[in-house]
């Protein structure tokens, strides 16, 4: 929206750098920021709190959207999207807790719960980016437009030119 506040929420925001990032670049935000780990949260706000955002950010300890307030211009996610079975062959599996990571059996369950709330957090005419593994554009494309009858949906390339993001234009 141009010349007004923008209401973001950043899903599975971990260390809280896309929420943070969004908050720099967009002075207009106001973003919630939400993680099932507490542990994750504390390391978030410490970064809002360095970058000098954190007034405009609101940490909420909570499972994707559960219990959230309000409606959002824009929802952005970067959840668990790899397989359970590929997990502990990734060498990020040695720092990396699992529960950031493991997206159940085809990895995509974060997504699809997300799709099943999404749809009444989103305003008419909002947006929804969702970061997946370089394989799963054409299934979550396929989950996005079942959840979003009618919307545009792209999937777009990382700089490597493999799948990355879907965005869902509700517009």
């Amino acid at each position: 929206r141009l010349g007004g506040e923008i209401k973001i929420a950043d899903v599975g925001t971990g260390s809280g750098a896309i929420a943070v990032t969004l908050a720099v670049r967009l002075p207009a935000a106001r973003i919630v920021a939400t993680d099932i780990s507490e542990a994750a949260l504390v390391i978030a706000r410490g970064n809002a709190e360095r970058h000098a955002v954190a007034d405009r950010i609101h940490f909420v300890c909570a499972d994707l959207l559960d219990g959230v307030e309000g409606t959002f211009d824009a929802i952005v996610a970067n959840l668990p999207y790899v397989a359970s079975d590929e997990w502990a062959g990734l060498p990020v599996s040695r720092w990396e807790p699992r529960l950031a990571l493991d997206g159940g059996p085809d990895g995509l369950e974060p997504i699809r719960r997300l799709l099943r709330q999404a749809p009444e957090k989103l305003v008419d005419g909002g947006a929804l980016f969702l970061e997946i593994g370089h394989d799963q554009g054409a299934p979550v494309a396929a989950l996005c437009a079942d959840a979003f009858p009618g919307a545009a949906v792209r999937v777009r390339p990382d700089l490597a030119g493999r799948d990355r993001v879907v965005v869902v234009d509700t517009t």
